[in-house]
């Protein structure tokens, strides 16, 4: 087999690295649209999301030390999940804000 030329394989490598990008951005491909309600729709999935995020910021132990968790929907449609504080307990527990439409998290963090 004879050695492939520079000039050729830059070419075939362009030519590679077009085709792999029509195939990730394919022309009138569609994205599926979010549901109406969001795609965090109540206070149960935003709890479940938050629980899945503060368990490797926090830790395990640490996270599980806040529950249950508990989620508020403010007017812009902001879901803010924080912790239980126990009886008599003065600080603050692991927070984090999500958009209801996408699910985008806003912050995390612990409040004082």
């Amino acid at each position: 087999m004879a050695p492939m030329s520079l000039k050729r394989a830059a070419v075939l490598g362009f030519s590679g690295t077009t085709f792999l990008m029509l195939c990730v951005f394919v022309p009138g491909a569609t994205r599926p649209k979010l549901p109406p309600q969001g795609v965090v729709p109540n206070e149960q999935t935003a709890i479940r999301i938050a629980e899945a995020i503060f368990e490797p910021v926090f830790g395990i132990e640490y996270s599980a030390k806040w529950q249950p968790y508990h989620a508020q929907l403010d007017k812009s449609d902001v879901w803010t999940v924080y912790g239980t504080l126990p009886r008599g307990m003065m600080g603050g527990t692991p927070m984090l804000r999500i958009r209801k439409q996408d699910g985008r998290v806003l912050e995390v963090w612990h409040s004082q």
